[in-house]
């Protein structure tokens, strides 16, 4: 082979070398900076402590996670999304030391108290935090029955349609139906079920797999005719079966 072969193949190994050695040996790529947005300051404290725990394993046997280039992202977004219910999570390698890592939280529903205490849950009732009193906002409902937390420990079982129901309520309480004086909505163990428990009143049971606004016309036109001045004097009012009140 002629000399000029031998000098390009010296050229090219050298080359790889020094960009290998940059990119995998270099101080210049070692992860100094951690930006985490969209979550709270303990949260971002937490997610910054777990990519600090990848970084100190080894990639491919051998090789530092604390460089850049190696650093797998994915598994950091496996860990996080592992612990935290978010919506989404978003990591990108910024040139020469830093990642930043957007966080999307889910939109907080509803306030569930169960076991004596207070979780905070989306939609579907995955469990976004836990929190030591009822929040302002939120509408609250207690479970004094069966646990239906699931054994993950990160949803409430089965309660879309009482989440649902909870969420629309909370206006009309405050509302149109204040008079109605309800201190706490309840779940027992029927299903598809949310009782009204009003302040020296009777109970009253609805339906969440029903219209709610229906219901509530019913019990509104009851309250104004057939149960005029009896309304305090009942046990319970049952909605959840249409017209057979």
């Amino acid at each position: 082979l002629p000399f000029k072969f031998w000098g390009y193949l010296l050229v090219i190994i050298i080359l790889l070398g020094a960009t290998s050695w940059t990119l995998f040996f270099s101080p210049f790529f070692i992860i100094t900076h951690v930006d985490v947005t969209g979550t709270d300051d303990i949260r971002a404290r937490e997610i910054e402590d777990i990519l600090w725990h990848v970084s100190d394993r080894p990639r491919l046997y051998v090789l530092s996670q604390t460089h850049l280039p190696l650093f797998d992202s994915q598994s950091l977004k496996s860990e996080i999304i592992n612990r935290y219910n978010f919506e989404t999570v978003e990591i990108q390698k910024k040139i020469p030391n830093t990642i930043s890592i957007t966080i999307k939280e889910k939109v907080p529903a509803v306030v569930w108290f169960e076991a004596d205490t207070y979780y905070i849950l989306d939609a579907l009732g995955y469990i976004l935090n836990i929190t030591t009193a009822p929040v302002m906002d939120l509408p609250v409902v207690y479970n004094n029955d069966q646990i239906k937390i699931n054994e993950s420990g990160k949803q409430i079982r089965n309660q879309e349609g009482v989440i649902k129901v909870a969420q629309e309520l909370k206006p009309k309480l405050s509302g149109p139906l204040s008079y109605l004086h309800v201190s706490q909505l309840t779940v027992t163990h029927e299903q598809n079920t949310l009782v009204l428990v009003v302040k020296d009143g009777p109970l009253i049971y609805l339906a969440t797999n029903n219209s709610v606004d229906l219901q509530l016309e019913r019990l509104t036109t009851l309250l104004t005719t057939e149960l005029k001045n009896r309304f305090e004097k009942l046990d319970y009012i049952d909605l959840r079966f249409g017209d057979k009140i």
